[in-house]
Order: structure tokens, then C-alpha cells, then sequence
């Protein structure tokens, strides 16, 4: 009876560690695919064109309810460019504008 439970135990011990473990190395290995997606899937900023508008930080939460309807967009608008906004309904696209 006392072996079965330290079995019990055992197994229990080493799927938490094992799973444990696991998570850690998809996260990192999310974190890395996420660092190199970022680093190459935004066009770089034009450098030859004029900046015509900034925005940094921008937030924007409603009073009734706390929803976070922006959190901390940065963008840049240069002259001559098109900019669009895509998202699902929801994302903070008319917000933003």
C-alpha cells in the first residue's frame, strides 16, 4: 500500500516537472519566434519622407465598465503615404482615428 501511494506520487512529481518544463520551452521558443517575427514583419521607417503625424502611447479607456479600448499604440503617418487600419470589430480602430 505505501509503495503504490510513493508510485502515486512519483508519477504525479515528475508529470508536473515534465510538463513544467515543457511550458518553459514553448515559451521561450514562442518568445524567440515572436522576437524574429517582429523583427521581420514591420517595413522599416522611411527615412526620406517628412513625418506629418506621431503618436506615442496612446491609451484610451472607457469610464463605464474599465474597458481598455487602446493600450499604448505608436505610430507614424508620413507624408505621401496611404495608411489603413484593419482589425476585428472590437480592436480600436475607429477609437484610434
Amino acid at each position: 500500500m505505501c509503495l503504490v501511494v510513493g508510485f502515486e506520487f512519483l508519477t504525479r512529481f515528475v508529470y508536473t516537472f515534465v510538463s513544467g518544463l515543457l511550458a518553459f520551452v514553448v515559451n521561450i521558443n514562442m518568445l524567440i519566434f515572436a522576437k524574429t517575427l517582429a523583427s521581420t514583419s514591420f517595413e522599416a521607417e522611411p527615412k526620406h519622407l517628412p513625418l506629418g503625424v506621431g503618436v506615442k502611447g496612446l491609451r484610451k479607456v472607457y469610464r463605464h465598465g474599465n474597458k481598455v479600448a487602446v493600450d499604448g499604440l505608436t505610430i507614424n503617418f508620413y507624408e505621401g503615404q496611404i495608411t489603413s487600419f484593419l482589425g476585428h470589430n472590437g480592436a480600436g480602430k475607429t477609437t484610434t482615428m
